[in-house]
């Protein structure tokens, strides 16, 4: 763990002033400080209001609170679509990283969103395996010789979801059946078939040898068919000799969905395959409104004080002992929140304007939520 901290005021003033982390109490440690596994946050580097690396406050909250980063969107396919895969605003996050004693948990090597895809990445491609694995092994290795890399989601969403179809156009739609794993028909299961995901992980492993290598999928944690589905293709890439270290789940959730038991089953079906993988959550982010519920009691238009605050402080709480509970130390691979306030999240009232939702452990003020200390109690009371 970090074994100081800058704080706010130090960090506003020009982060002169620093404070050991061993000489506070738990209630005035960062989470990080206070967790034997890696907490992360997901930050944003797009040059909006709401870019982490130039907000004083953002910075803050992350060399205080934890002590890994993911990125929102900056390390996807797009952004490294050049010859020498330059991204310019991943190399100031690194510096900033490196400086204030960070690791990155690079998000993502694989994906299949059309908007986020590289050039190369059409179904005619007569080079596509080529350009393919290029790609992996390119940006993986853009960091290898430098250690920041503490991790990799290699390939992301390659299961079929019935809630999320056919993006890459009509030949992308319904999902196929293989060995009792019901795939996403991306561009590139189109191209090179179901062995996409092995040569991936092969590409990464051989480019950065030293960083945990995760599939990462959303929706895993229900118990439901793609549960199964992850659980038969987990188990086939290790069978294979896949160089694969963990499997990431995403943790989209509501305060009131899916069950913490579904939740934990699924998790511990990972775990019975005794592959020796870890779990990691990869983008928790959990929501105050249930809109598919019927109940317009579990709906709010404003959150300020509403009563789902407290709803999802106890979610929170719950997931975080859950993880604690269900898996092991040697496998936890930690728990990284999906963005810093609510102003910067994805469901957010930035984003979803309307259908706004309040999800993270900041609000858009900057200032600490119960949900915040929903994570923070369980993570002293499980430690």
């Amino acid at each position: 763990m970090k074994s100081q901290i800058c704080l706010l005021s130090a960090l506003l003033a020009g982060c002169s002033a620093f404070s050991s982390s061993e000489s506070k109490t738990p209630a005035e440690k960062g989470l990080a400080d206070l967790a034997d596994m890696p907490i992360g946050i997901a930050v944003n580097i797009e040059g909006k209001a709401r870019d982490t690396l130039n907000s004083a406050v953002r910075r803050a909250i992350v060399t205080t609170h934890f002590d890994q980063m993911s990125v929102e969107n900056t390390m996807k396919m797009k952004y490294w679509d050049s010859k020498d895969f330059s991204n310019p605003r991943v190399d100031e996050l690194t510096a900033f990283a490196v400086a204030n004693n960070l690791k990155m948990h690079g998000h993502v090597l694989v994906w299949h969103r059309s908007y986020q895809l590289p050039s190369w990445a059409y179904d005619d491609n007569p080079n596509f395996l080529t350009d393919f694995t290029r790609h992996v092994a390119g940006v993986a290795g853009k960091n290898a010789s430098t250690g920041i890399m503490a991790s990799w989601d290699v390939v992301n969403e390659a299961l079929y979801d019935k809630y999320d179809d056919g993006d890459n156009g009509p030949n992308g739609k319904g999902g196929d059946v293989n060995g009792g794993v019901k795939y996403r028909k991306s561009v590139f299961y189109r191209a090179l078939g179901p062995d996409y995901i092995a040569q991936a992980f092969k590409a990464a492993d051989k480019a950065e040898p030293n960083a945990d290598l995760y599939y990462n999928d959303f929706n895993t944690e229900d118990g439901g068919p793609k549960t199964d589905s992850l659980v038969n293709l987990i188990d086939g890439l290790v069978k294979q000799g896949v160089p694969i270290d963990g499997v990431g789940f995403q943790m989209h959730v509501i305060s009131d969905y899916p069950s913490l038991d579904n939740i934990k089953a699924s998790w511990r079906r990972i775990l019975d395959l005794n592959h020796n993988l870890k779990i990691k959550i990869t983008e928790l982010d959990v929501r105050v409104n249930n809109r598919y519920d019927g109940n317009p009691d579990n709906d709010y238009e404003t959150c300020n004080n509403c009563p789902g605050l407290e709803k999802q402080k106890a979610r929170y709480k719950e997931i975080v002992k859950a993880y604690y509970e269900v898996v092991p130390a040697k496998l936890r691979g930690g728990i990284t929140i999906w963005g810093v306030s609510d102003t910067d999240s994805w469901y957010g009232p930035v984003e979803k304007p309307s259908q706004p939702d309040w999800p993270l452990l900041w609000d858009g003020n900057l200032k600490e939520k119960p949900a915040f200390y929903g994570v923070k109690e369980a993570i002293i009371e499980s430690e």
